[in-house]
C-alpha cells in the first residue's frame, strides 16, 4: 500500500494540490467554527484549472518512467489537455492513476518499473491485488465526490479496467473487495 501512495501522490501531485486549494485544507488544530467558515469558502473557490493538472500529472508520470515506453493513457490525456476537454481531462487522470497502479510499481530509486502483480491470475498473490484495487476504486470514488470525474466514466472504468481485469461484475467485484455500498 505504501508503494501504492507514494507513486500516486508522486503522479497526481497536482491533483491533490488543487483538492485543497479548491475545496479547503483541513487541519486538526483548526476550531470547529473556523473549520466550518473554511469549508463554506471553500464552496466558493475556483475549480481547478484541469488543463493544468493533466500537464502536471503527464510530467510527473513522464519523470518517474525514465526510459520506459510511455503507456498510451498518457497520450490520450495529452489530446484531452490539448483539446481543452475537461471531462475527458478529468477521465484521463483517473485511467492514469489505474495504469499507473495496476502496470506499474515504483522502485528503491523512486522510478516506475513493470508491476510484478498478474491480475489474470488471483491464486497468487491475492490479497496484494485487492489491495491494489480497492485503493484504486476507492480513489476513484474520492475524485467522483470532489467533482474531479463525473459518475458515467467512473462507473464504466470500474467495471471495464478494474473489475473486467479480475474477470467478475460490479457486484462480485465490490464483494471480493468487501466495498461498503455507495449510496
Amino acid at each position: 500500500m505504501a508503494r501504492l501512495l507514494s507513486t500516486s501522490l508522486l503522479i497526481l501531485s497536482g491533483v491533490a494540490e488543487s483538492l485543497v486549494l479548491a475545496h479547503g485544507a483541513r487541519h486538526p488544530v483548526v476550531p470547529a467554527r473556523r473549520l466550518v467558515s473554511a469549508q463554506e469558502a471553500a464552496q466558493d473557490a475556483p475549480a481547478p484549472n484541469y488543463a493544468e493538472l493533466g500537464m502536471s500529472s503527464i510530467d510527473n508520470m513522464l519523470r518517474m518512467l525514465g526510459d520506459l515506453e510511455p503507456p498510451q493513457v498518457l497520450r490520450d490525456l495529452k489530446a484531452a489537455v490539448e483539446e481543452g476537454d475537461e471531462s475527458e481531462i478529468k477521465t484521463g487522470l483517473y485511467k492514469m492513476l489505474i495504469v499507473q497502479a495496476l502496470e506499474y510499481e515504483l522502485s528503491d530509486d523512486g522510478m516506475l518499473k513493470p508491476s510484478s502483480l498478474d491480475f489474470s491470475d488471483l491464486s497468487t498473490d491475492e490479497e496484494a491485488k485487492k489491495e491494489t484495487m480497492r485503493y484504486v476504486y476507492s480513489y476513484g470514488i474520492t475524485m467522483y465526490k470532489r467533482g474531479l470525474i463525473e459518475l458515467e466514466p467512473l462507473q464504466e472504468l470500474v467495471l471495464s479496467q478494474l473489475a473486467g481485469r479480475v474477470g467478475m461484475d460490479g457486484k462480485r467485484f465490490d464483494e471480493w473487495l468487501e466495498m461498503p455500498r455507495v449510496s
